[in-house]
């Protein structure tokens, strides 16, 4: 299975006006192949998210190498960027403030189509919707796709946020302790369905949770890297 992404010696340091420079992340490397989920655990502090946000094009790296689809992040062309930040999606932590909620659940996931789709006509703006939504387990559809978040449980507002992704068409999904702010009758369920997209898109993971348990579970016969102090030290 050929490499979706591959990191090698990267670093992450921020420069300070006085003293030496503070360091976050130090040399991690891994590869992650198409359609695979690796599973980033940690306790707070240990720069999982850090990780995460340079993995999805949010924040720069300082030293090594990061190649997506075998081309270098930090040399890409404007065209290979867009391309890039396009196939790399991030569902955030809290479904609370990561959704607008000036907005119904319709156009929150319509917009990305409009803009990256080119899908105008609202027929088939519906259609996509509609199946984006049942795909995440929001049915049925009538139920939610005319009403504003605030109506809507974290359960479902991360499922929304899931559906939202989803309409990006994304290669490889980073997610950031996706779980951690719904209760937890609701995670099993969640991480469930995530599965059930991988399975029918062949979309790659990048989960990052503190929660041992929790990961070894989602990570099943995948790969799971345990991070400390900035570093990868243990693969498995």
């Amino acid at each position: 299975m050929s490499d979706l992404i591959e990191i090698s010696g990267l670093g992450k340091s921020f420069r300070q006006k006085h003293g030496e420079d503070i360091t976050i992340l130090r040399e991690i490397s891994f590869s992650l192949g198409k359609g695979e989920t690796l599973c980033i655990l940690g306790e707070s502090g240990c720069g999982k998210t850090t990780l995460g946000r340079i993995v999805a094009g949010l924040a720069d790296y300082t030293k090594g190498s990061y190649k997506f689809e075998g081309r270098e992040v930090s040399s890409m062309s404007k065209e290979e960027w867009n391309e890039f930040r396009n196939s790399v999606q991030m569902i955030h932590q809290n479904p609370y403030e990561s959704l607008n909620p000036t907005m119904m659940v319709f156009d929150i996931i319509a917009n990305p189509i409009r803009r990256h789709q080119k899908i105008k006509r609202i027929d088939q703006l519906y259609k996509k919707v509609t199946e984006l939504l049942e795909t995440v387990g929001l049915t049925p559809v009538e139920d939610f796709v005319d009403k504003y978040p605030a109506f809507l449980s974290g359960g479902q507002r991360q499922r929304v946020s899931i559906a939202r992704v989803l309409a990006m068409n994304p290669k490889l999904i980073v997610v950031d302790e996706a779980t951690s702010m719904v209760d937890t009758s609701l995670r099993i369920s969640l991480l469930s369905t995530l599965k059930k997209i991988q399975e029918e898109r062949h979309v790659s993971y990048f989960f990052i949770t503190h929660d041992l348990a929790l990961g070894k579970y989602f990570a099943q016969g995948q790969k799971v890297a345990i991070m400390y102090l900035g570093r990868v030290v243990e693969e498995s």
